[in-house]
Protein backbone atom coordinates (compact mmCIF):
# COMPACT_ATOMS: atom_id res chain seq x y z
CA UNK A 1 0.00 0.00 0.00
CA UNK A 2 2.65 2.59 1.40
CA UNK A 3 4.84 1.28 -1.98
CA UNK A 4 1.99 2.67 -4.38
CA UNK A 5 1.06 5.40 -2.54
CA UNK A 6 4.78 7.00 -2.86
CA UNK A 7 4.54 5.32 -6.49
CA UNK A 8 1.69 7.79 -7.20
CA UNK A 9 3.36 10.42 -5.96
CA UNK A 10 7.04 10.09 -7.06
CA UNK A 11 7.31 12.70 -9.86
CA UNK A 12 5.56 15.17 -7.26
CA UNK A 13 8.35 14.79 -4.64
CA UNK A 14 11.27 14.33 -7.67
CA UNK A 15 9.82 18.11 -8.29
CA UNK A 16 10.52 19.22 -4.81
CA UNK A 17 14.25 17.19 -4.61
CA UNK A 18 14.95 19.37 -7.70
CA UNK A 19 13.53 22.33 -6.57
CA UNK A 20 15.72 22.42 -3.32
CA UNK A 21 18.97 21.27 -5.29
CA UNK A 22 18.07 24.60 -7.09
CA UNK A 23 17.74 26.69 -4.12
CA UNK A 24 21.16 25.40 -2.67
CA UNK A 25 22.89 25.50 -5.70
CA UNK A 26 21.52 29.35 -6.14
CA UNK A 27 22.82 30.32 -2.34
CA UNK A 28 26.16 28.42 -3.23
CA UNK A 29 27.01 30.55 -6.03
CA UNK A 30 25.65 33.87 -4.44
CA UNK A 31 28.10 33.32 -1.28
CA UNK A 32 30.78 32.70 -3.80
CA UNK A 33 30.37 35.35 -5.80
CA UNK A 34 29.61 37.94 -3.50
CA UNK A 35 29.25 41.48 -4.89
CA UNK A 36 31.69 44.13 -4.53
CA UNK A 37 32.41 47.17 -5.49
CA UNK A 38 35.07 49.05 -7.51
CA UNK A 39 37.74 51.35 -5.45
CA UNK A 40 36.15 54.93 -3.83
CA UNK A 41 36.28 57.24 -6.38
CA UNK A 42 35.73 59.99 -3.96
CA UNK A 43 38.96 61.82 -3.44
CA UNK A 44 37.55 64.78 -1.55
CA UNK A 45 37.24 63.07 1.63
CA UNK A 46 40.21 64.55 4.19
CA UNK A 47 40.99 61.33 5.73
CA UNK A 48 41.57 57.45 5.60
CA UNK A 49 40.15 56.82 9.61
CA UNK A 50 36.94 55.17 9.85
CA UNK A 51 37.54 54.64 13.49
CA UNK A 52 37.27 57.33 16.12
CA UNK A 53 36.84 56.29 19.40
CA UNK A 54 36.93 59.53 21.34
CA UNK A 55 34.93 57.73 24.16
CA UNK A 56 37.92 55.60 24.64
CA UNK A 57 35.82 52.50 24.79
CA UNK A 58 37.81 50.35 22.74
CA UNK A 59 41.41 48.93 22.93
CA UNK A 60 43.74 49.38 20.47
CA UNK A 61 43.78 45.62 18.94
CA UNK A 62 39.66 46.30 18.74
CA UNK A 63 39.88 49.17 17.08
CA UNK A 64 42.52 47.65 14.56
CA UNK A 65 40.06 44.89 13.83
CA UNK A 66 37.41 47.07 13.83
CA UNK A 67 39.28 48.88 10.69
CA UNK A 68 40.01 45.83 8.62
CA UNK A 69 36.21 44.78 9.08
CA UNK A 70 34.90 48.36 7.88
CA UNK A 71 37.14 48.08 4.67
CA UNK A 72 36.37 44.98 3.76
CA UNK A 73 32.07 45.82 4.13
CA UNK A 74 33.15 49.39 2.37
CA UNK A 75 34.38 46.83 -0.50
CA UNK A 76 31.20 44.62 -0.27
CA UNK A 77 28.63 47.60 0.15
CA UNK A 78 30.09 50.65 -1.73
CA UNK A 79 29.16 52.66 1.38
CA UNK A 80 31.48 54.71 3.50
CA UNK A 81 31.38 53.07 7.09
CA UNK A 82 31.86 55.45 10.36
CA UNK A 83 31.97 55.04 13.49
CA UNK A 84 32.34 57.90 16.24
CA UNK A 85 32.17 57.38 20.24
CA UNK A 86 31.78 60.33 22.36
CA UNK A 87 31.64 61.39 26.27
CA UNK A 88 30.24 64.71 26.50
CA UNK A 89 26.74 66.46 26.67
CA UNK A 90 25.76 67.80 23.23
CA UNK A 91 23.50 70.18 23.97
CA UNK A 92 25.41 73.94 24.37
CA UNK A 93 26.91 72.05 20.52
CA UNK A 94 23.91 71.14 18.97
CA UNK A 95 21.77 74.32 20.18
CA UNK A 96 24.62 76.32 17.76
CA UNK A 97 22.91 75.07 14.84
CA UNK A 98 19.01 76.09 15.71
CA UNK A 99 19.04 79.13 13.72
CA UNK A 100 19.19 77.17 10.90
CA UNK A 101 17.54 74.25 11.91
CA UNK A 102 14.90 75.13 14.11
CA UNK A 103 14.15 74.03 17.78
CA UNK A 104 15.73 70.66 18.64
CA UNK A 105 14.60 68.13 20.90
CA UNK A 106 17.51 66.07 23.36
CA UNK A 107 17.30 63.18 21.24
CA UNK A 108 18.34 65.10 18.22
CA UNK A 109 21.30 66.64 19.33
CA UNK A 110 23.46 63.61 18.39
CA UNK A 111 21.97 63.42 15.21
CA UNK A 112 23.26 67.12 14.62
CA UNK A 113 26.95 65.86 15.66
CA UNK A 114 26.45 62.86 13.65
CA UNK A 115 25.50 64.78 10.09
CA UNK A 116 28.04 67.58 10.35
CA UNK A 117 30.73 65.04 11.46
CA UNK A 118 30.24 63.73 7.72
CA UNK A 119 28.78 66.44 6.14
CA UNK A 120 32.57 68.32 7.77
CA UNK A 121 34.70 65.30 6.70
CA UNK A 122 33.04 65.09 3.78
CA UNK A 123 32.65 61.23 3.39
CA UNK A 124 31.07 58.86 0.67
CA UNK A 125 32.39 56.12 -0.98
CA UNK A 126 31.14 57.60 -4.80
CA UNK A 127 31.77 60.89 -3.89
CA UNK A 128 31.57 64.07 -1.31
CA UNK A 129 28.70 63.79 0.90
CA UNK A 130 27.50 60.35 -1.07
CA UNK A 131 26.76 56.75 -0.32
CA UNK A 132 28.08 55.84 3.32
CA UNK A 133 26.66 56.15 6.99
CA UNK A 134 27.73 56.89 10.16
CA UNK A 135 26.97 55.62 13.73
CA UNK A 136 28.06 57.99 16.62
CA UNK A 137 27.61 56.38 19.90
CA UNK A 138 27.49 58.92 22.90
CA UNK A 139 28.33 57.98 26.44
CA UNK A 140 27.90 61.20 27.95
CA UNK A 141 24.36 61.81 29.64
CA UNK A 142 22.20 64.73 28.67
CA UNK A 143 20.44 66.91 31.12
CA UNK A 144 17.19 64.16 31.03
CA UNK A 145 19.89 61.02 32.33
CA UNK A 146 20.10 59.35 28.66
CA UNK A 147 22.94 58.34 26.86
CA UNK A 148 21.67 59.15 23.44
CA UNK A 149 22.96 57.53 19.72
CA UNK A 150 22.46 58.15 16.55
CA UNK A 151 22.76 55.74 12.81
CA UNK A 152 22.69 58.10 10.13
CA UNK A 153 22.91 57.15 6.02
CA UNK A 154 23.58 59.18 3.27
CA UNK A 155 22.91 58.48 -0.41
CA UNK A 156 22.48 54.80 -1.33
CA UNK A 157 22.08 53.55 2.24
CA UNK A 158 19.31 56.76 2.84
CA UNK A 159 17.25 55.26 -0.19
CA UNK A 160 17.77 51.67 0.96
CA UNK A 161 17.13 51.91 4.41
CA UNK A 162 13.64 52.07 5.83
CA UNK A 163 12.28 53.42 9.52
CA UNK A 164 12.19 49.33 10.61
CA UNK A 165 15.39 48.64 9.37
CA UNK A 166 17.08 51.53 11.29
CA UNK A 167 15.12 50.97 14.38
CA UNK A 168 16.15 47.02 13.62
CA UNK A 169 19.83 47.99 13.62
CA UNK A 170 19.84 50.72 16.36
CA UNK A 171 18.04 48.09 18.69
CA UNK A 172 20.89 45.37 18.00
CA UNK A 173 23.73 47.42 18.75
CA UNK A 174 21.56 48.92 21.86
CA UNK A 175 21.63 45.85 23.65
CA UNK A 176 24.97 45.23 23.02
CA UNK A 177 26.65 48.42 23.76
CA UNK A 178 26.84 48.68 27.59
CA UNK A 179 28.12 45.32 28.07
CA UNK A 180 30.11 45.06 25.09
CA UNK A 181 30.84 47.88 23.33
CA UNK A 182 32.80 46.35 20.61
CA UNK A 183 30.79 43.65 19.93
CA UNK A 184 28.22 46.14 19.46
CA UNK A 185 30.26 48.29 16.84
CA UNK A 186 30.92 44.90 15.33
CA UNK A 187 27.08 44.27 15.03
CA UNK A 188 26.61 47.65 13.23
CA UNK A 189 29.03 47.04 10.72
CA UNK A 190 28.09 43.76 9.84
CA UNK A 191 24.05 44.24 9.96
CA UNK A 192 24.85 46.96 7.95
CA UNK A 193 26.25 45.62 5.55
CA UNK A 194 23.65 42.22 5.07
CA UNK A 195 20.77 44.79 5.18
CA UNK A 196 22.58 46.26 1.91
CA UNK A 197 22.89 42.99 0.66
CA UNK A 198 19.50 41.65 1.44
CA UNK A 199 17.31 44.69 1.59
CA UNK A 200 15.47 42.99 4.48
CA UNK A 201 16.39 43.22 8.33
CA UNK A 202 15.11 40.14 10.08
CA UNK A 203 14.78 40.02 13.84
CA UNK A 204 15.96 36.79 13.97
CA UNK A 205 18.94 34.59 12.60
CA UNK A 206 17.88 31.64 10.97
CA UNK A 207 19.93 30.50 7.59
CA UNK A 208 17.96 31.13 4.56
CA UNK A 209 18.86 27.96 3.42
CA UNK A 210 16.91 26.33 6.38
CA UNK A 211 14.19 29.01 6.20
CA UNK A 212 13.51 27.34 2.38
CA UNK A 213 14.15 23.85 3.39
CA UNK A 214 10.83 23.91 5.73
CA UNK A 215 8.88 25.97 3.33
CA UNK A 216 8.66 23.36 1.30
CA UNK A 217 8.94 20.44 3.04
CA UNK A 218 5.77 22.20 4.65
CA UNK A 219 4.33 23.08 1.00
CA UNK A 220 5.15 19.58 0.02
CA UNK A 221 3.15 17.39 2.72
CA UNK A 222 0.33 19.76 2.88
CA UNK A 223 -0.29 19.55 -0.72
CA UNK A 224 0.59 15.63 -0.21
CA UNK A 225 -2.28 15.34 2.51
CA UNK A 226 -5.25 17.02 0.62
CA UNK A 227 -4.20 14.84 -2.65
CA UNK A 228 -4.10 11.52 -0.41
CA UNK A 229 -7.53 12.83 0.81
CA UNK A 230 -9.34 13.14 -2.39
CA UNK A 231 -8.66 10.39 -4.05
CA UNK A 232 -10.90 7.96 -4.86
CA UNK A 233 -13.90 9.85 -3.14
CA UNK A 234 -17.02 10.96 -4.49
CA UNK A 235 -18.45 14.07 -3.61
CA UNK A 236 -21.48 13.33 -5.86
CA UNK A 237 -23.80 10.76 -6.55
CA UNK A 238 -26.27 10.12 -9.27
CA UNK A 239 -28.98 10.93 -6.64
CA UNK A 240 -27.52 14.49 -4.89
CA UNK A 241 -29.96 16.56 -7.11
CA UNK A 242 -33.12 14.04 -7.04
CA UNK A 243 -35.31 14.54 -4.39
CA UNK A 244 -38.71 11.76 -4.11
CA UNK A 245 -37.59 11.11 -7.69
CA UNK A 246 -37.81 15.01 -9.10
CA UNK A 247 -34.96 17.51 -9.78
CA UNK A 248 -34.18 19.92 -7.43
CA UNK A 249 -31.93 22.40 -6.32
CA UNK A 250 -31.73 23.82 -2.82
CA UNK A 251 -32.47 27.98 -3.13
CA UNK A 252 -30.07 30.16 -1.30
CA UNK A 253 -30.43 34.08 -1.18
CA UNK A 254 -28.12 37.00 -0.55
CA UNK A 255 -29.76 39.93 1.03
CA UNK A 256 -28.87 43.28 0.50
CA UNK A 257 -28.80 44.76 4.48
CA UNK A 258 -26.75 47.95 3.99
CA UNK A 259 -24.00 49.73 2.65
CA UNK A 260 -21.03 51.56 4.64
CA UNK A 261 -18.48 53.34 3.38
CA UNK A 262 -14.94 54.55 4.87
CA UNK A 263 -11.88 56.27 4.07
CA UNK A 264 -9.00 57.90 5.16
CA UNK A 265 -6.42 60.27 3.70
CA UNK A 266 -3.19 58.68 3.25
CA UNK A 267 -0.15 61.02 3.81
CA UNK A 268 2.08 62.25 1.42
CA UNK A 269 5.78 61.95 1.68
CA UNK A 270 7.75 65.04 0.28
CA UNK A 271 11.07 63.19 1.08
CA UNK A 272 11.10 60.57 -2.07
CA UNK A 273 10.63 57.28 -1.92
CA UNK A 274 12.26 54.67 0.05
CA UNK A 275 14.44 55.56 3.50
CA UNK A 276 13.51 56.39 6.99
CA UNK A 277 13.61 59.81 8.55
CA UNK A 278 15.03 62.09 5.59
CA UNK A 279 16.10 65.42 6.69
CA UNK A 280 18.39 68.49 5.78
CA UNK A 281 21.88 69.10 7.80
CA UNK A 282 23.07 72.46 9.00
CA UNK A 283 25.32 72.17 5.76
CA UNK A 284 22.77 71.31 3.58
CA UNK A 285 23.09 67.79 2.67
CA UNK A 286 20.17 65.11 2.68
CA UNK A 287 20.58 62.80 5.33
CA UNK A 288 18.25 59.84 6.61
CA UNK A 289 18.65 57.87 9.98
CA UNK A 290 17.62 57.31 13.07
CA UNK A 291 18.56 57.17 17.07
CA UNK A 292 18.11 55.65 20.45
CA UNK A 293 19.24 55.77 23.91
CA UNK A 294 20.78 53.50 26.89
Amino acid sequence: MIKKYLNHFKYFFMLIGFALVLVIAAITVKSLTEKTYPDRSNTETDTSERVFDYADKLTEDQENLLRELIWQKQKQTGCDIVLVTLDESLETYARSYEDILGPLFVDEFVMVYADNFYDEHKFGYDKAYGDGVIYVDNWGREQDGYRYTWFGTSGRAEEAYSDAMIGNLIDRVIEKTNENPYQAYVTYVNQFAKDMETGISFDYDMPIVVMLVLMLITTGCYVSYQLAGNRNVKTTRADTYIAAGALHFDRKDDQFLNKMVTSRRIPQSTSGSGGGGHHMSAGGHSHGGGGGRH
